[in-house]
Order: structure tokens, then sequence, then C-alpha cells
């Protein structure tokens, strides 16, 4: 009778023992996927996040936005007696007004987007373009983190016989962080918009350009290609 008590003890600590390993196997299986998934869902929440934030961007930053300055107060351009271009260095009060409006109006879309969900359909994970639309919606939430970025940018290049052409453009970086229901991601979001070219009847001489006049005022330098 104990033997027989003791053979159904240790049948029972065997069954216990196989459904325990069983369910972890299972949990870690589950997880394993739950993780595979999610970093799935990510890297189409980042393409989406950074489409998304660009077209706000190109939308904020109208023509109009642009034409309320005069591109040609946004820098100075210093020549040497033979008429060559030795420098251009930039207005500091007229970058910085112009600098403060672009991220005030950037700054005010971008709150708009935040208070939005962004639905992610689950069938993206499948990699089938005819699931891509399917399963159940998954809500991504952006929110943006620290300031935003603004700076002016010049390239001057040779042009011709005697001529060269300084291309004006602005860049905006954003840190965003995207919220997924288990996991989150931070990115960096760097939009370069071309604002202006002109074309100067001169030679480039040897010159420097101090150009980078960020909202807070970092001038920097750099050799100009």
């Amino acid at each position: 009778m104990k033997m027989h008590l003791k053979s159904q003890n240790k049948k029972k600590k065997t069954k216990i023992f196989i459904l325990l390993l069983i369910t972890i196997l299972i949990i870690l299986i589950i997880n394993k996927l739950a993780n595979r998934i999610s970093q799935i869902l990510l890297i189409y929440a980042e393409q989406e996040t950074k489409q998304i934030i660009s077209n706000v961007i190109n939308k904020s930053l109208t023509l109009d936005t642009f034409d309320r300055f005069n591109q040609k107060e946004l820098y100075n351009i210093e020549k040497n007696k033979n008429n060559e271009i030795e420098m251009i260095d930039y207005n500091s009060i007229t970058v910085n007004l112009f600098l403060d409006e672009i991220t005030n109006i950037v700054e005010k879309d971008l709150k708009t987007i935040e208070e939005e969900t962004i639905y992610l359909p689950l069938g993206v994970v499948t990699d089938n373009i005819l699931l891509q639309n399917s399963g159940p919606k998954i809500p991504i939430k952006i929110k943006r983190i620290g300031y935003i970025s603004t700076n002016i940018k010049t390239d001057l290049k040779e042009y011709g016989v005697n001529s060269s052409i300084i291309y004006t453009s602005l860049e905006i970086e954003i840190n965003i962080k995207i919220l997924l229901p288990i996991v989150s991601k931070d990115i960096i979001i760097q939009n370069e918009i071309p604002i202006s070219y002109r074309i100067m009847n001169n030679n480039i001489s040897n010159y420097y350009s101090t150009y980078g006049i960020t909202k807070s005022s970092t001038v920097f330098k750099n050799i100009l290609e």
C-alpha cells in the first residue's frame, strides 16, 4: 500500500514538473514572439513617424513664411580688392529672429500631432502585401523630446566662369519618442529645406564661412568645398 502511494506521489510530482516546464517554455516562446513583433512594429512606426513629421514640417513652412524675411539680409558677404568672395558672415539678429519664427511655427503644429493617436495594423508584421492592412490596430503615440533645433546652412560653389552660387537651406532636427503599448524608441528626425540660391558674379577666394547660427546663437565655422 505504501509503495503504491509513493508511486502515485512520484507520478504526480513528475506531472507537475512537466506541466511547469511546459508553462515556462510557452511563456518564453510568447515573450520572444512578442519582442519580435514589437521590433517589427517599431520599424514600421519609425518610418510612419518620419513621414508624418516631414509632412508637418513641409506644410508648416510655406513660401509665405520665407518671404517674410529678406534672404539677402540673413548674411553679409565680404570681398577682397580683387572682388573675390572671402567670407560669408551671418547677421545674428536677423538669423535668430528668422529661426525663432520657424521654431514657433513647427512647434505649434507638432503639438497637434502629439495630441493624436496613430494606428498601425498588426498585419504589417507578416511582410505580406495582402495582409498588411489586416488585423487589430496598434495605437502609436508620438512625443517630442527637448527643444527643436533649427539651423541655417550655406554652401557656396563655383558656377561657370567667374561666378558662384550661394545655396541657403534650413536644417531642422527634432528628437521624438515613439510609444507603443509594450515598447518605445527615441529617434532623431532631420530635415533640410532649401530656402534660396543666389548667383554671384565673383570668383571664390580661399575663404571660410561662419554659418550655423542656431536658436541659442551658437556659431561654428566650416570650410566649404
